[in-house]
């Protein structure tokens, strides 16, 4: 990000904050407005950035309007060439936060890419095609340089940090005597220095900068003095790149003109001269020069013309071979449109997920499979679920439980091994089988149809949609008949607390169960405490290992996993209910099969290792009665109960 130097953070930082659902791992950066923190995500298990509003910054109303603007663009900027945002929310102390990717691949600042003009060209196209997105929705991104430039772990670059961006048109800070207000002096455009109204165009100059600086290793004006460097812009023509890459000259003149209309029109028109580049260089490879001759003896020339036959075979060959190379990259992109075009009309038929092998899904992916990240196969892959919604939420209104039973296992294994789209694919699902049933319940109701209310709503507790909104449908149905079989058969009674306030016993695998059901919550890695191959047994709380029933302790739970119970639990009664201390856990002495997680931390680096209190029961063989456990994964001799407070 553009305002964080990591190396300037200072060893004596402020303790990480809590945010409920991630682990934070460690500080990665800091700014005048903000700290990156790299945190793990428990409920995907994975790597993430946290960038949390400073606390001096809450007072600020312009430094947290521009953090507020910063989430908000990039929450509507949907492009796999720009970083996205997975949660926007507050902590307690009123700090904004939110969540994005953990791109481990680091900066264009920190490569050197002179020797490889194919990597500067996916680089530009990258930029440009996610400029390009960004300039449709009307924003204009202000500092595009290499430190927004970020690479994941496969090297695909993101443009990254629009903190300083703005609506189309709108005019941007002038230039002080303290330096740029806004943006990197050394990319930004005239207009954009002098203050004046700007378009993208002021993002495309910048690109024709980043692009000159990546084709010779240094800017193309430099000056100690921001003002100084700010005219060098506005006025001095832009200096001439050696000879051999020339071709790039007549690209880069029309980026850095002085004035936007002198520009390209836009990112589109802009890319479409980067390709005409890139054909120019690619000849080049399997092209040879001609010199001048000496004077030679007949053998010689013999000899030398024989030779001469032999290289023009091979030169022939060589471009006969790149000419069949570029004839099948352009039937690769042929054969990649007729399969998008093949792709929409499935999905505007309806075939979503079937027939196998004719279907709008498979050939999405398909796509995806040969240029991982293209936008409109994922966009496509989207309306899947957005039309799996629509027909679950038709085969609730016919009452035609198969058919949604049938939807909701679709959309399941639809977004097995999608990441965030599969997630967030099948929350729509979710939520519109959320909706339909709500309206059935309530013109059932409405209607006088107690069995067809009852039916509704025992078969969406049966389907494992959301639990918290199940308990919402039950105060509207009559009670009895199916609907008392299922929901009983669904939620086990949670444990009453004793006078300490703490649970009589532990937290049952059907007390979890609702909950994970209620919120989606993954589950956590576990580990076997026993086991030789620990690494290779595949364990969650669903199955530990060993045969249990919805009454027996929930083991492979994080701390994390036992803490967010309690705030749900929380939410559904009304009352306060946390994990016990250490202390008061000891003070009840009770009995218990498992042992249990305690809110005490066992070390100073940010609680990553908690107390695990084992009764007698289970002390001897986990090897005393307090055990310091990692706290971001399960074991499977571990539960936990809860402590009401009064």
């Amino acid at each position: 990000m553009s305002e964080i130097d990591a190396d300037s953070v200072p060893a004596f930082a402020e303790p990480l904050p809590s945010i409920e659902g991630y682990a934070i791992e460690g500080r990665i950066g800091r700014g005048g407005m903000a700290t990156v923190y790299l945190a793990r995500q428990l409920s995907l298990d994975r790597q993430v950035a946290i960038k949390v509003l400073a606390v001096e910054a809450i007072d600020n109303p312009s430094q947290g309007a521009r953090f507020e603007r910063e989430a908000r663009t990039i929450a509507r900027l949907e492009h796999p060439g720009i970083v996205g945002i997975h949660e926007v929310g507050r902590l307690q102390s009123g700090q904004l936060y939110y969540v994005m990717p953990h791109l481990a691949g680091g900066d264009l600042a920190g490569r050197d890419l002179r020797a490889d003009p194919a990597a500067i060209i996916t680089i530009l196209r990258v930029l440009l095609q996610a400029l390009g997105h960004a300039h449709e929705h009307g924003v204009v991104h202000r500092d595009v340089k290499p430190e927004n430039v970020l690479f994941d772990t496969a090297g695909r670059p993101r443009l990254a940090d629009f903190g300083i961006a703005i609506g189309r048109r709108r005019s941007a800070p002038r230039i002080t005597r303290e330096g740029m207000a806004l943006g990197s002096s050394g990319f930004m455009a005239p207009e954009q220095a002098r203050g004046e109204v700007i378009d993208g165009r002021a993002d495309l100059y910048s690109v024709g900068v980043l692009a000159f600086q990546m084709l010779t290793g240094h800017l193309p004006f430099e000056s100690e003095d921001e003002l100084g460097l700010a005219l060098m812009h506005a006025q001095d023509e832009p200096p001439r790149l050696p000879p051999e890459q020339r071709v790039w000259q007549e690209w880069l003149d029309r980026a850095l003109a002085k004035r936007p209309e002198q520009r390209h029109a836009d990112a589109e028109a802009m890319l479409h001269e980067l390709t005409q580049v890139e054909h120019a260089i690619q000849p080049r490879k399997a092209g040879f020069a001609i010199t001048v001759l000496p004077k030679l003896s007949w053998p010689a020339w013999s000899a030398l013309a024989a030779v001469l036959v032999i290289t023009g075979v091979l030169v022939l060959t060589q471009l006969r071979s790149a000419a069949q190379a570029d004839l099948a990259s352009r039937e690769v992109v042929d054969a990649q449109a007729e399969l998008l075009a093949t792709a929409n009309a499935q999905l505007s038929a309806g075939a979503l997920v079937a027939p196998s092998g004719a279907n709008a899904a498979e050939s999405y992916l398909k796509i995806l499979r040969q240029q991982p990240g293209r936008a409109d196969a994922i966009n496509g892959l989207q309306r899947v679920f957005e039309g799996l919604a629509q027909q679950l939420s038709s085969a609730v209104a016919a009452s035609d439980w198969d058919g949604v039973r049938e939807r909701i296992q679709q959309a399941e294994l639809l977004a097995e091994g999608l990441g965030a789209l599969g997630q967030s694919g099948r929350q729509t699902v979710v939520n519109a089988a959320q909706r339909a049933f709500d309206a059935e319940v309530a013109q059932a109701v409405a209607s006088g149809d107690t069995a067809r209310a009852q039916e509704a709503l025992a078969r969406y507790v049966e389907y494992g949609l959301d639990a918290t909104a199940a308990n919402a449908l039950v105060e509207r149905v009559p009670a009895g008949g199916v609907v008392a079989a299922v929901v009983t058969a669904a939620v086990v009674a949670p444990t009453s607390p004793t006078s300490s306030g703490l649970n009589s016993r532990p937290v049952s695998v059907a007390e979890y169960r609702a909950f994970a059901n209620a919120t989606g919550r993954a589950s956590s890695r576990c580990r076997a405490r026993l086991s030789p191959l620990q690494w290779l047994d595949k364990r969650d709380w669903r199955e530990p290992g060993f045969a249990q029933t919805d009454t027996s302790p929930v083991v492979c739970i994080s701390h994390a996993d036992a803490t967010a119970y309690a705030t749900w639990r929380s939410k559904q009664d009304g009352r306060t209910w946390r994990l016990p201390s250490l202390t008061e856990r000891k003070a009840t002495n009770g009995a218990s099969p498992v042992a249990e997680w305690t809110s005490d931390c066992a070390d100073g680096r940010g609680c990553k290792r908690r107390i695990a209190f084992a009764g007698p029961a289970v002390a001897g063989r986990t090897g005393g009665a307090e055990q310091a456990r990692e706290a971001d994964r399960g074991f499977d001799e571990v539960g936990f109960r809860l402590l009401r407070e009064r």
